[in-house]
């Protein structure tokens, strides 16, 4: 991959991966701060080389029902550490 491949793609992965937060109720001001911004970055570097991106694409775009984030996400247990509680 060269230079400008690469960095379309962290591009394209951080709105990516920021929708899907959003959509799981994450705030990215306190995921950004986890270990000084190391857990962050693993995130980051989880999502930019994660295998399953049609996925997480094709359920942002769609919600769909059929396919858990949780199926996939290889930072969904990140995630929810930031999410804000949801009433019952």
């Amino acid at each position: 991959m060269d230079y400008q491949a690469y960095v379309e793609r962290v591009e394209a992965h951080e709105v990516q991966m920021r929708a899907v937060m959003s959509a799981r109720g994450a705030t990215h001001e306190m995921a950004a701060l986890s270990d000084a911004g190391l857990g962050w970055m693993s995130a980051q570097t989880r999502c930019i080389f994660c295998r399953n991106a049609d996925k997480c694409a094709s359920w942002m775009a769609d919600r769909d029902t059929a396919h858990n984030p949780l199926d996939f996400c290889p930072n969904l247990g990140f995630f929810d550490q930031f999410s804000e509680p949801k009433p019952d």
